[in-house]
């Protein structure tokens, strides 16, 4: 299974887990940022309804945070 949600995030699963990955940009062997995008697995949840619930919940927190830093 591989759900894309949104432009930043993907669900996928295993033979144990549903899998929360995000959206990053690779970097070179100087360290700067390319345009070569990859995901990186961020959570393992039991259900897909648990996946979501954190997505939301990482969401919901990381707006708050941009918010007060501006």
């Amino acid at each position: 299974m591989e759900i894309m949600v949104g432009q930043n995030y993907k669900i996928t699963s295993d033979a144990l887990n549903i899998v929360l990955n995000k959206k990053y940009f690779k970097k070179d062997k100087e360290g700067n940022v390319t345009t070569d995008e990859a995901f990186k697995q961020i959570g393992y949840y039991n259900s897909l309804h648990s996946a979501l619930e954190a997505l939301i919940e990482k969401e919901i927190k990381g707006s708050d945070q941009l918010a007060l830093m501006g």
